[in-house]
C-alpha cells in the first residue's frame, strides 16, 4: 500500500501499487478530468482502483500530457462544486494531490508532495470519440429507458442516427459513464449542465449510468439502459 501523508496534509492518502492503471490519456483533449472513488476513515483517505459498491465518490483528478502539477482556477471551481475532500492532478510523468490544510486552506499552486506514475495508456476506441461528446442545453426528451433510483434526475435517451440525445434535469454535480462494448467514455457532469450528444460506434447496447449528488451529502446512482 503506497501512501502520500506529508507534514502539511490533515489527511493521509492510501492508495495501491495499480491505482495508476485506471487512468488513460486522451489524445483528443489538453486536460480530462472525472472523479476519484474511495473510503474516508478518522483522518484517512482510501483511493480505489475503480467504482465498486462499497466505495464512493471522494474527490475528483484531473489529467493533463505535461506541464507543471498546480490546480488552475476552473479545477478549483470544480474541486469545490463537488465538495471534494481530495483532488489529483497529473501531470506528464508526474503527480500531486491537493487538500485542505489545518486552516481550511487550499494550497492550488503545487503540490505538499509530488510522486513519480508509470507510463499510462491511451483511450482505446475510434479516433476523435472525444469530439463526438457535445454538451447540449435542456430539453424535454422522450424517455426510452428504464431507471432505478431514488433522486429523479429527469434522466432520458432519445436515438437519432447514429447519435443519441442523452439528458437530465440540470442542477447538480456528478459523472456520466457510457459503455459500448469496450468502450467506455466518462463525463464529469457540472450543475449547470443537462445533457450530452453521443455518437455510437457500431450497432450493440449502450449503457449509460448516470451518478448524481444531491443537496444531502449522499450520492444516488440512477442507472439506464438503451437498446437499439
Amino acid at each position: 500500500m503506497n501512501h502520500w501523508s506529508p507534514p502539511q496534509s490533515p489527511l493521509r492518502i492510501e492508495y495501491t501499487g495499480d491505482f495508476w492503471k485506471q487512468f488513460q490519456r486522451d489524445p483528443a483533449r489538453i486536460e480530462t478530468f472525472g472523479l476519484l472513488y474511495g473510503r474516508a476513515e478518522n483522518n484517512t483517505v482510501r483511493l480505489a482502483n475503480k467504482e465498486s459498491g462499497e466505495q464512493h465518490p471522494i474527490g475528483i483528478y484531473f489529467l493533463r500530457s505535461r506541464g507543471e502539477v498546480f490546480l488552475t482556477e476552473s479545477n478549483i471551481n470544480l474541486f469545490e462544486s463537488y465538495g471534494a475532500s481530495v483532488a489529483l492532478v497529473i501531470s506528464g510523468a508526474k503527480a500531486g494531490f491537493f487538500v485542505r490544510d489545518f486552516n481550511g486552506s487550499l494550497q492550488s499552486v503545487r503540490s505538499y508532495q509530488e510522486v513519480q506514475v508509470p507510463r499510462l495508456g491511451r483511450k482505446r476506441g475510434k479516433a476523435g470519440l472525444a469530439a463526438g461528446i457535445v454538451f447540449i442545453a435542456a430539453a424535454p426528451l422522450a424517455a426510452l429507458a428504464y431507471f432505478q433510483g431514488s433522486v429523479n434526475t429527469g434522466l432520458s435517451v432519445r436515438e437519432q442516427g447514429n447519435v443519441l440525445n442523452i439528458s437530465w434535469k440540470s442542477g447538480r454535480s456528478g459523472e456520466l459513464k457510457i459503455s459500448e462494448g469496450a468502450i467506455q467514455t466518462v463525463i464529469a457532469v457540472l450543475p449547470d449542465q443537462s445533457g450530452v450528444n453521443y455518437i455510437r460506434s457500431g450497432e450493440g447496447d449502450v449503457n449509460v449510468v448516470l451518478t448524481v449528488k444531491p443537496s444531502a451529502p449522499s450520492w444516488a446512482s440512477l442507472k439506464v439502459r438503451a437498446l437499439f
